[in-house]
């Protein structure tokens, strides 16, 4: 009996585990594609064309007060 609390319990930690912490983004140049998952911004990516690519639904992005910025080249006169 007490081997089937300890793994229940370790079963209820990994799926609360996996739901509140989620992948890491770092580049603008990463394909977010595992469907229903949760992924975080780890700091400011900038691209001057596409930047993330979400192939599946059910994706959540969490920028964590991170940026992601479109930079345009400048135009000579």
């Amino acid at each position: 009996m007490a081997k089937k609390i300890h793994l229940i319990s370790v079963l209820f930690f990994l799926i609360l585990f996996n739901s509140v912490f989620g992948l890491p983004v770092s580049s603008c140049s990463q394909t977010l594609s595992s469907n229903g998952t949760l992924y975080e911004l780890t700091g400011n990516i900038s691209s001057s064309s596409g930047c993330l690519t979400i192939s599946e639904n059910n994706i959540v992005l969490d920028c964590q007060n991170h940026s992601i910025t479109h930079s345009t080249g400048t135009r000579g006169s």
